[in-house]
């Protein structure tokens, strides 16, 4: 007898949690695992989202540095690498994973591991807004992909913001992605310098905190412009920009 499609996901979920059962994607030499829900609602959301594989036609050239802003379990990074790798035949990108949840942390070290992209990243906890201070995070122990950022003095852990120009130095990035639950709009106004030297973001936009005609107007300012679809979710909508001409930087001086 077939069980009905809500039980049997609601059985997979629990027993996932349970470390019984395990899905495994595999291509080559890279492995997915799909070892709980977490994993299970963050590869949905990132694989399934076609917008997301955009990657594969915006870029002309490997890129160098990538940072991913709410890295959830890794599987960004993972998908914009295969991306890289199928278009270029190869992927030597640099990554940095910023995941205020220490609780992901353990899946985004083991998927990146089985996709052979550890070597190539650095995994960090922090916020991601202000260039320093601190906030608390709460997050949905039913659902980690769902948190809220408070002032320091509400419920939740208390976290550091994280400066990216400070981590980076004056390296361009290369793509930079935001999911940082409605502090998009925060980053821009405390992060000109950054921006600057972004060449390609991918963001998420949240209603509760402005509009995505506000964000692109503010972003106009260092030379990035909303490029391509705008994907519509619940409570947010997500897009690229992109700037004409990248910055300059050192290696094009020294070209030069």
């Amino acid at each position: 007898m077939l069980i009905p499609e809500k039980l049997a996901y609601f059985l997979y979920r629990r027993l996932a949690a349970a470390g019984l059962v395990r899905c495994r994607l595999a291509k080559d030499d890279q492995t997915i695992w799909l070892s709980d829900k977490y994993q299970v609602a963050s590869f949905q959301d990132v694989f399934l989202d076609p917008n997301y594989w955009r990657a594969f036609q915006i870029f002309d050239a490997d890129p160098e540095l990538v940072v991913d802003c709410g890295a959830h379990c890794g599987h960004f990074a993972i998908l914009v690498d295969m991306c890289f790798r199928a278009k270029f035949g190869q992927s030597t990108a640099e990554y940095i994973l910023i995941e205020p949840n220490e609780a992901l942390h353990p899946a985004i070290h083991a998927n990146l591991v089985n996709a052979r992209m550890r070597d190539r990243a650095r995994i960090l906890t922090g916020l991601v807004g202000r260039k320093q201070g601190r906030a608390t995070l709460t997050t949905n122990p039913k659902n980690y992909l769902v948190s809220q950022i408070g002032d320091e003095s509400g419920p939740g852990k208390a976290i550091q913001y994280v400066d990216l120009a400070e981590l980076t130095g004056d390296r361009p990035i290369d793509l930079l992605k935001l999911d940082i639950e409605g502090s998009e709009f925060e980053f821009i106004e405390a992060n000109p310098d950054v921006l600057a030297r972004t060449r390609t973001a991918v963001v998420e936009i949240h209603h509760e905190v402005g509009t995505l005609e506000d964000f692109s107007r503010m972003v106009a300012s260092s030379g990035l412009k909303q490029d391509g679809p705008v994907i519509g979710g619940r409570d947010n909508v997500m897009t690229w920009f992109t700037r004409e001409s990248a910055p300059a930087d050192k290696r094009e001086t020294v070209a030069a």
